[in-house]
């Protein structure tokens, strides 16, 4: 055993010896050597300073103020994923062959039952919850190209191609009739190719579909059921201007530009109706189960669109609710107003291009395709 004075000289080397590092550790800082703790003080410097933080504060808002402004181009071209696959003309889209068995027998057996609205309900639900049955329709797709680089299933939603696959699964009987309505509603006059694709929803997606019987604009009774105003928006879509855009930013060929260009070089005047969204919780009890809800923004000359997103509302357990995707293929159900008014008051008074209002639209029944398309079968 030790003696107390070994054990006392043994505990002063010790701290003599923790004294030298401390000391040691404090001169290296002092002179600037150590690479690990010299960082450390500059960002903390920096994070403490209050010019960094306004630069900070300054550049987060303008890439939310940008994401906005891009949010309508991303999901339009977001799906837009190359293919190499040889294109099929109109005919051999509307004359596909019965699939036997039809992978989705079951499911259209338990909407025979159902009135239209019940059915867009019911489908974008079916889209929502099931993975399952997403594979199902993302395979029925997979085999059938069209002289277009979208897909025409894809495998991650926006909010454009779920309300366009929903409404196409409502107007459906069979699987077999799935793919022409998805072409009828998404290309004017149902023919497939970028140049008809109904990029923009007030200029193609609306007045297109509205040609085509599919669907029908609702918002001016919806307004005149719930005693309130129906009010316009008009703005100059200038669609030249924005396909040279997606050409700078390598989202569309150069080739491709130049062909379409010459029908886009004339900009076209639009108008959207809405109702105001001051106003919605007044109309909510009159806005019918699966009615397409358009988001509205106020034309500051700056964005290439008046209306940014799509939903559809369903009706469940007495509550209106709106059943949308977003960018990244999330589908989610919120509530309407709630939604709504969560937007309004995100977006602040100060905004340039404030949210204004919603227009509403309805899908036509059909037994399988739009009019135009059996004119062409």
């Amino acid at each position: 055993m030790k003696s107390k004075v070994q054990k006392k000289k043994s505990t002063k080397v010790v701290k003599i010896s923790s004294a030298k590092r401390v000391a040691k550790k404090k001169t290296t800082r002092a002179k600037g050597k150590s690479p690990r703790t010299q960082p450390v003080s500059v960002l903390k410097r920096l994070a403490s300073s209050h010019t960094t933080r306004r630069v900070a504060y300054s550049i987060l808002g303008f890439l939310a103020l940008a994401g906005a402004g891009v949010y309508f181009v991303h999901r339009e071209t977001g799906v837009a994923l190359p293919t190499h696959t040889p294109p099929i003309q109109l005919g051999q889209v509307t004359q596909s062959p019965k699939l036997s068995p039809d992978p989705l027998a079951e499911e259209f057996k338990n909407v025979e039952s159902l009135s239209f609205n019940e059915k867009m309900q019911f489908w974008s639900s079916y889209i929502e919850k099931n993975l399952k049955g997403r594979l199902k329709l993302f395979s029925l797709a997979s085999t059938a190209q069209l002289d277009d680089a979208a897909p025409i299933v894809p495998s991650e939603y926006n909010c454009t191609t779920f309300v366009e696959t929903v409404a196409a699964l409502a107007r459906s009987q069979s699987s077999s009739d799935i793919v022409k309505n998805i072409v009828a509603i998404r290309y004017r006059d149902g023919q497939p190719s970028f140049q008809n694709r109904n990029h923009f929803p007030e200029a193609d997606w609306i007045p297109n579909n509205e040609k085509s019987k599919i669907l029908t604009d609702i918002t001016g009774k919806i307004a005149s059921r719930g005693g309130v105003l129906n009010e316009v928006e008009r703005k100059q879509v200038d669609r030249g201007k924005w396909l040279t855009r997606q050409m700078r930013n390598s989202q569309v060929s150069r080739n491709l530009a130049t062909l379409v260009s010459k029908d886009w070089s004339t900009p076209t005047q639009v108008q959207v109706n809405y109702i105001a969204i001051s106003q919605v919780k007044k109309v909510l009890d009159q806005i019918p189960n699966g009615t397409i809800l358009n988001l509205v923004h106020k034309d500051d000359g700056l964005h290439p669109v008046l209306i940014t997103h799509q939903g559809i509302v369903v009706r469940e357990n007495g509550r209106v609710l709106l059943r949308h995707a977003s960018i990244g293929g999330r589908i989610r159900t919120n509530d309407l107003y709630v939604y709504l008014h969560h937007l309004e008051k995100q977006q602040g008074r100060h905004l340039r291009w404030p949210l204004i209002g919603v227009n509403l639209n309805q899908i036509n029944d059909s037994t399988s395709t739009s009019s135009l398309l059996r004119e062409a079968m």
